[in-house]
């Protein structure tokens, strides 16, 4: 059942853009509106889709959480469809936990406009797909990958940012150079830091714990994909390491892969009871970061209704942090 569940998903992400089946008016409405883009951009910001989703994804764990919303090993899929086409009985706290992913897209832009880009945020409702990947659906990957290099590569924008080490590789060793109608400049995040001289440092102290369960979803992708993607992810962690009056004083890359789509997207409240366990241990700390928004969305999420008392940062909005002072 869980298979068939699994397949229920992949198709509603391949027909319908996303998990939960959001048109791009629907985003726009509750994101879109609140960013700001510039004249003659020189670079396309294309948004993590676990960020234009986080206030949606974190509403929709609440209600799960609260027993709001029902769902089984039978019904699953149709549980984020549901949960969409009735929106309007969630708006209120959809609003508010939508504003802090709305503030960590600013920053990120703010951040590159410091650096001397001009920018345009990518509002899609199509994600990247590598939620596909590793829920092992890879027969829908190749269509939904060419649906998204033709949305980059209609904006017309010479460079393409990717701030998931997952996507980028993905689409930079596989699918952008497939591609007939062109292929799209991707460039990742820190590669893109890395050409300016940038001090990066937080205000006050702060000691981190750094969670980040990729270790096992990672063994999925090829030998070739693997070392690139783990090369990509060193340079985040090697970025947050520099980061004056950060101590990340312990990393976890082993815990069951919680904020990873084979779980989370399959079965949330598995993915809830995990990352309360890691709450429960990482109260000595100051802060929590991340590297993909969806382990930050999940540890925030469960934090706030068990009311613990600690800050959730992904890497992006680190750098930001670490940028821009706050």
């Amino acid at each position: 059942m869980v298979t068939h569940q699994i397949m229920l998903l992949a198709e509603n992400i391949l027909n319908r853009g996303n998990i939960f089946g959001l048109d791009r008016k629907t985003l726009q409405v509750y994101i879109g509106e609140a960013l700001a883009d510039d004249d003659e951009p020189d670079i396309l910001v294309n948004v993590d889709s676990y960020i234009l989703l986080g206030g949606f994804i974190e509403t929709f764990i609440d209600h799960l959480i609260r027993g709001d919303l029902k769902y089984d090993s039978k019904s699953v899929a149709t549980s984020y469809i549901s949960f969409a086409e009735n929106l309007k009985n969630y708006e209120g706290e959809i609003l508010a936990n939508t504003k802090r992913y709305i503030d960590e897209i600013s920053n990120l832009g703010n951040t590159l406009r410091k650096l001397g880009y001009k920018i345009r945020f990518m509002i899609s409702e199509r994600t990247c797909g590598v939620e596909l990947y590793f829920m092992g659906r890879t027969e829908f990957l190749r269509s939904h990958a060419d649906r998204k290099i033709n949305e980059w590569l209609s904006e017309g924008i010479n460079e393409i940012l990717v701030t998931s080490p997952f996507e980028f590789v993905l689409y930079r060793d596989r699918f952008a150079q497939q591609f007939t109608l062109g292929t799209p400049k991707l460039v990742f995040y820190p590669e893109l830091l890395a050409r300016h001289q940038i001090s990066l440092s937080f205000k006050g102290n702060t000691k981190a714990l750094y969670v980040e369960p990729y270790e096992t979803p990672i063994t999925i992708f090829p030998t070739d994909l693997r070392q690139k993607t783990l090369s990509a992810i060193k340079l985040i962690e090697d970025l947050l390491s520099n980061i004056k009056n950060l101590l990340i004083a312990e990393s976890r890359t082993l815990d069951p892969p919680f904020s990873y789509e084979q779980i989370w997207i399959i079965d949330p409240l598995v993915a809830v009871g995990i990352a309360k366990n890691i709450l429960e241990k990482a109260q000595e700390y100051d802060a929590i970061i991340t590297l993909r928004a969806s382990t930050a969305i999940i540890l925030r999420t469960v934090a706030r209704i068990l009311n613990y008392n600690i800050e959730i940062l992904d890497y992006v909005e680190t750098i930001s942090r670490a940028l821009l002072g706050g």
